[in-house]
């Protein structure tokens, strides 16, 4: 889920989507990597944040991780 989106922004999609029975694990992808960012992510629900220059292969990986209930988080310089 991306956090800046049109309409409603991925932070309250996520809140609302995570507030439903059986909800989706949910991780963010951004360009935006601040620690206020992440923060909100994570108390909106996230399962974890992504940057979005994050490696495919990486992004994979992080769906997969959330899916089996384990945090996913990305730093700024770690591709």
């Amino acid at each position: 889920m991306d956090i800046r989106m049109p309409g409603i922004d991925g932070l309250e999609a996520t809140r609302l989507l995570r507030a439903r029975p059986g909800a989706p694990e949910i991780v963010m992808l951004t360009t935006f990597s601040t620690d206020g960012y992440v923060l909100s992510a994570l108390q909106a629900g996230a399962a974890g944040f992504r940057l979005k220059h994050t490696r495919p292969d990486r992004i994979i990986e992080a769906v997969r991780q959330a899916a089996a209930g384990e945090p996913v988080m990305s730093w700024p310089n770690s591709p």
